[in-house]
């Protein structure tokens, strides 16, 4: 008996399934491999990019350390003045409180004697209060230059040898006023030689609101004149380069029944 052709697709029993070339599986295997491992690079690249956003670290500004600042400018508002930054030592990843400054200089920046021994008696006297030197400000002479000067670059990099998550703030002299809209500073971190202005998100205000409206009010009353700096001590000791009666008007400003440390 003839026997009739084979069964096709559909009819009778299904075709063996066609064997797979030697590579083929391997190529699929590999595919899929490969999807999983540039998605696992994916996350892998945005936990880094997270991680060092976080490394890089966000910097608060207290009232307290701006409004000192600002006072300091506004003193001496035709010269140059400069001063250090002070925060308690973060730990990895936290953010770089600015909580003080202390005012240096209105008419001898450039002398490194005397630079030296404010940084001696700053560093000392911060110890004390559990703070580190974390920073300088600069505000120059001329109106519209923010941009920072040999001068800052320098002691800003003295001091990031001693603390490399040091933070550099020129003052931007055009929007120094009693109550400007947004904050009259430029951040600034060191990136190996080179200072760059640091990303506006990390750059934090504990109270902007209430640090704009105390500087406004504190040179209403002229506390300004009631600051001093290095250079003022130098010319007579009796005088408080740590500015105790400005902190306390600051103080008194944010809570005028008891005070508020955190100012």
């Amino acid at each position: 008996m003839q026997s009739g052709p084979p069964p096709g697709p559909g009819r009778g029993r299904a075709p063996a399934p066609r064997a797979l070339g030697a590579g083929e599986l391997p190529r699929l295997e590999l595919a899929s491999s490969r999807n999983r491992s540039e998605r696992t690079r994916g996350r892998i690249k945005e936990g880094a990019e997270a991680l060092a956003l976080l490394a890089m670290g966000e910097v608060e500004i207290s009232a307290r350390a701006y409004v000192k600042m600002c006072l300091h400018a506004a003193r001496y508002p035709h010269a140059a003045v400069n001063g250090l930054l002070l925060a308690p030592p973060p730990r990895s990843g936290e953010c770089l409180c600015l909580t003080d400054c202390v005012p240096l200089f209105h008419s001898h920046l450039a002398l490194s004697v005397m630079l030296e021994v404010a940084l001696n008696q700053v560093d000392v006297w911060g110890a004390q209060a559990g703070l580190v030197v974390a920073g300088y400000y600069h505000a120059n002479a001329a109106v519209d230059d923010q941009s920072p000067g040999p001068l800052a670059l320098k002691i800003a990099g003295r001091i990031a040898e001693f603390f490399p998550d040091a933070v550099l703030i020129m003052l931007d002299n055009q929007k120094l006023v009693p109550q400007p809209r947004v904050p009259p500073v430029i951040v600034l971190e060191n990136q190996g030689l080179h200072w760059v202005p640091k990303d506006k998100n990390l750059v934090m205000w504990r109270d902007w609101e209430e640090s704009r409206q105390m500087v406004g009010a504190l040179l209403e009353d002229r506390a300004h004149r009631h600051l001093v700096d290095f250079d003022c001590h130098l010319e007579d000791i009796r005088q408080d380069w740590t500015n105790q009666q400005v902190n306390t008007q600051i103080i008194q400003w944010v809570d005028p029944t008891n005070g508020n440390g955190n100012a």
